[in-house]
């Protein structure tokens, strides 16, 4: 946090929280206000940080595995995708002005060759550095994600930390179900924001390089 080189991706989380409560308020009362400052906080996002461009996915699966709006065809429910629609092509369209074709390459980002095996063995590694880093208890410092051959023994330190602590939290959840007074959609929201938006969050992150900064929308969603 305090590394001040970090403030987009700080912003760019902010914006997208911000435009996370403008859509609750909007899919509760519908209003023009509504989508105007949905707009707007996409346009900050986006023009922060390219990670913004994750919000449209938030949004969706929101929709999707929490706030289940209702029939799809109904105009409130699919215009703020509209207008996230219209700002992202905007800020495509102005970025396609200010730089070349490849400046998405120049800063590390790009499309992962989806044939090679050791795409989806850095993608693992990777997530098991995530979370080391999201959770304490586990030391980032002893697994090196882009080692291409071996499994280290911080991996295998950091796996059994995951899988037990997915194992736990899901038998846990199991359990409390059965006994809890806790409302469906609680327990939808609770969905949302574990395994769901910490899939949104980190798996595009794939198309970039690693940093810890890059889990600040990660690390607010567990938070929340």
């Amino acid at each position: 946090v305090t590394w001040i080189t970090a403030r987009g991706d700080l912003l760019a989380t902010a914006f997208t929280l911000i435009a996370l409560l403008v859509f609750m308020r909007h899919r509760t009362t519908p209003s023009r206000g509504s989508l105007l400052s949905l707009g707007l906080c996409q346009a900050a996002a986006l023009f922060t940080k390219e990670s913004g461009i994750a919000m449209i996915l938030f949004l969706a699966t929101a929709d999707l595995a929490w706030l289940r709006p209702g029939p799809w065809r109904a105009r409130h429910v699919w215009l703020p995708y509209v207008v996230c629609a219209l700002v992202l092509a905007v800020y495509f369209f102005c970025r396609h002005l200010a730089f070349p074709a490849n400046s998405l390459d120049s800063v590390g980002i790009g499309l992962p060759d989806l044939a090679d095996r050791e795409t989806y063995l850095r993608f693992v590694r990777r997530q098991l550095a995530y979370l080391s880093n999201l959770f304490p208890p586990l030391d980032a410092k002893v697994l090196d994600w882009r080692q291409p051959r071996g499994v280290p023994a911080g991996t295998l330190i950091t796996a059994g930390f995951a899988v037990a602590a997915w194992a736990g939290a899901l038998i846990w959840a199991v359990r409390r179900r059965r006994t809890s007074s806790l409302s469906p959609e609680s327990r939808r929201a609770a969905l949302f924001f574990g395994p769901v938006w910490y899939a949104v969050a980190t798996v595009p992150l794939v198309m970039t390089y690693f940093s810890p900064r890059h889990l600040y929308p990660a690390a607010a969603g567990l938070v929340i």
